[in-house]
């Protein structure tokens, strides 16, 4: 019995010690994996989520017709009665005066046309929107100096990799900001246009109407007041970006801005 006792415990312990060495085995080579150099920061809501409420436009101006102002009829002096002329000497048709012309028809015809015709709006060209795009980098820039920060320097392969994000958001998911629309990420798209060797990788999206559009000052102090678009655009480590829009002239137009982060050495 003594020694089945022993045999017994002798297995436990063996268990034990198998089981111990499979842990730490694991332990160490997670461990020793070297450090990712992926470090992509997204930013606000599912995941980045930073679409401006769609911009209620003014109702135009009610028009009340003016009440024409009753006018008086001229008081008009009776003339002094006029002895008949005798029957020999009729009045000749000169002497006869015209009739007071209405002067009623005479105010109508002085009355200015109301209610003109309007311009037309003009249309929403679609494609890609660089000025505006153009305004979002200065304003970052602005607010980067702002906190002692140095201004981002333009990338072409980052630009590159949001002006096409923009595009195809536009058209993939028009309704809803996503990172990984057609299974794709930051760091694959960024990488596809060339942008190598980077260190950190960041991206802020932003909707909002192209018709009666927000400002782009209006955009840039909203992604200050999220915490996440915040922390990238005012990220010490970075010093590249890329930014673009794209406006899609549907039944309500629309602009998708994409602002891409890197930093490299």
């Amino acid at each position: 019995m003594t020694s089945l006792l022993r045999n017994r415990k002798g297995k436990a312990a063996l268990i034990a010690l198998a089981l111990g060495f499979l842990t730490l085995s694991l332990t160490a080579t997670v461990t020793q994996q070297p450090a990712a150099r992926l470090m992509v920061s997204y930013a606000g809501l599912r995941p980045d989520w930073v679409r401006l409420p769609l911009a209620t436009p003014s109702p135009p101006p009610t028009v009340v017709a003016a009440t024409p102002v009753p006018q008086a009829s001229p008081t008009v002096a009776s003339p002094a009665p006029v002895e008949p002329p005798e029957a020999s000497e009729p009045i000749p048709d000169a002497a006869i005066p015209p009739p007071d012309e209405d002067p009623a028809s005479v105010a109508a015809a002085e009355l200015p046309t109301e209610n003109p015709t309007p311009s037309p709006t003009p249309a929403v060209t679609e494609g890609p929107d660089p000025s505006y795009a153009q305004m979002l980098l200065d304003l970052t820039n602005e607010a980067r100096l702002a906190n002692g920060l140095t201004p981002l320097a333009t990338d072409p392969a980052l630009a590159a990799a949001a002006q096409k994000y923009a595009e195809l958001h536009t058209y993939v998911s028009p309704d809803r900001l996503d990172h990984h629309l057609n299974g794709s990420n930051i760091d694959s798209r960024a990488e596809a246009e060339g942008y190598s060797g980077w260190t950190l990788l960041a991206e802020n999206l932003v909707w909002c109407t192209a018709d009666a559009s927000p400002s782009p000052t209006d955009v840039v102090q909203q992604w200050l007041a999220s915490e996440g678009h915040r922390g990238n655009i005012l990220n010490p480590t970075l010093n590249e970006t890329g930014v673009a829009c794209y406006v899609r002239a549907s039944e309500q137009p629309f602009r998708i801005c994409v602002q891409d982060f890197g930093a490299r050495p």
